[in-house]
């Protein structure tokens, strides 16, 4: 995973073991996390957001070119430097994605990681799934997050968790400007269906992120 160069990827310069112990020697990015700016801020408003959105969306369209997932996407593995330019961070269940060699269809894993509440229902539902894909659900909860302070779904017990995933039992907070586009950008993130979720590279080709 060292060879990973993106701007919007935290640089890894080393890594060395020594015993039981691996050390890595990463890139110094001075500003916090995501989850940092909304605990000191209450929320992060969508003129913010949006660059910040934009760069995060192609760090995750270079790594799923590189058939690599990152599978712990949530607002605590996003730094942010001093101007505000968001760093991926926190590789530990990175993984790369395998193809068949025949069909040379993605040969899907059944590894549970991640955070419960950015997994998505494949993973919950303990399903067969493709990392990419998983990858961008837990996107979009981190940008459901971002805009209201708070997660998508408040249960009391993971049987209605799942239910109201499959059932996108989910709205923004009444009193968030979002704007439609972006609206319509989260939903089609956490779709329940990994097969109609939308893909980094259409994430990128989105016209909110488009537009300048």
């Amino acid at each position: 995973m060292g060879k990973m160069k993106h701007k919007n990827i935290t640089e890894i310069y080393e890594i060395q073991k020594i015993e039981d112990i691996v050390l890595i020697f990463m890139e110094y990015v001075p500003n916090g996390t995501i989850a940092d700016f909304i605990h000191a801020h209450k929320m992060m408003p969508e003129f913010i957001a949006k660059p910040i959105l934009a760069q995060l969306v192609e760090a995750v369209f270079y790594l799923h070119t590189k058939n690599i997932a990152h599978r712990d996407l949530k607002v605590e593995n996003i730094l942010l430097d001093k101007g505000m330019n968001p760093k991926l961070t926190d590789f530990s269940y990175t993984t790369f994605v395998k193809f068949d060699e025949k069909t040379k269809e993605v040969v899907k894993t059944k590894t549970c990681c991640g955070s419960v509440v950015y997994l998505p229902p494949e993973i919950l539902n303990e399903r067969e799934y493709d990392p990419r894909q998983a990858d961008i659900w837990s996107f979009g909860v981190c940008i459901y997050v971002m805009l209201n302070n708070a997660i998508p779904f408040k249960v009391s017990n993971m049987q209605e968790y799942k239910h109201k995933q499959q059932n996108k039992e989910w709205s923004f907070k009444s009193y968030v400007n979002i704007s439609k586009d972006l609206k319509d950008i989260v939903a089609r993130m956490m779709e329940p269906d990994p097969a109609k979720r939308i893909t980094s590279k259409d994430l990128l080709l989105h016209p909110y992120f488009m537009k300048k």
